[in-house]
């Protein structure tokens, strides 16, 4: 018997003790571009930026599902309930931002297209405006939708998304009839709330 020698190469990769931060995950995590991580079938690439949208996606509906129960959210009470909905949209739009990777990051620029309306609207309410106090509630309204149509046109990519967000605005809908037939049949003094009870 001959003693042979396999043939082994061993590689050392050196990392640092302390690596930063966000440098650190993005070498842990799968790339928006990387072709090898899988799929599932209706949702898409297994992905963080694929995930990320999908709970963008999530929060889009439940701000258009509270919205519509609460009477379009146009009572102060009702943004009290809708304003934290919107930092998690902002937080969750930008750890999108932030992992994804080549085109994904890059923006739309349509939603800059109402940026001279918001400053029109800020003007207005800071110099020529009656009611300041009133005004102040329609600002916090359009820059509300800013952002909701900022985070929808740079986060929903794919049909799939879009028609979840379609579904989950339609939801709404059933208890809205539900309510309008208890009025018109059984207690016409009954008048929708702006609460969710």
């Amino acid at each position: 018997s001959q003693d042979f020698e396999l043939p082994v190469t061993v590689k050392y990769a050196f990392t640092p003790l302390r690596p930063s931060g966000l440098d650190y995950c993005k070498d842990l995590m799968p790339s928006a571009n990387n072709t090898n991580s899988g799929t599932i079938e209706y949702f898409g690439e297994l992905s963080w930026t694929n995930l990320f949208d999908w709970m963008v996606t999530f929060c889009l509906g439940g701000i258009l599902a509270l919205t519509a129960l609460q009477l379009g959210g146009v009572r102060p009470e009702s943004q009290l309930l809708l304003q934290p909905l919107y930092i998690v949209l902002m937080v969750l739009h930008g750890l999108s931002y932030a992992l994804g990777r080549g085109d994904v990051r890059k923006l739309n620029w349509v939603p800059f297209l109402f940026i001279p309306f918001i400053i029109w609207t800020i003007l207005s309410v800071s110099y020529w405006t009656p009611t300041p106090w009133r005004g102040s509630y329609e600002l916090t309204y359009f820059c509300s939708a800013f952002l909701f149509g900022w985070v929808a046109v740079n986060n929903v990519r794919t049909r799939a998304q879009l028609w979840v967000l379609i579904i989950i605005s339609i939801v709404p809908l059933g208890q809205g009839i539900f309510i309008g037939y208890y009025q018109f049949f059984q207690d016409p003094a009954y008048m929708a709330d702006a609460r969710l009870s």
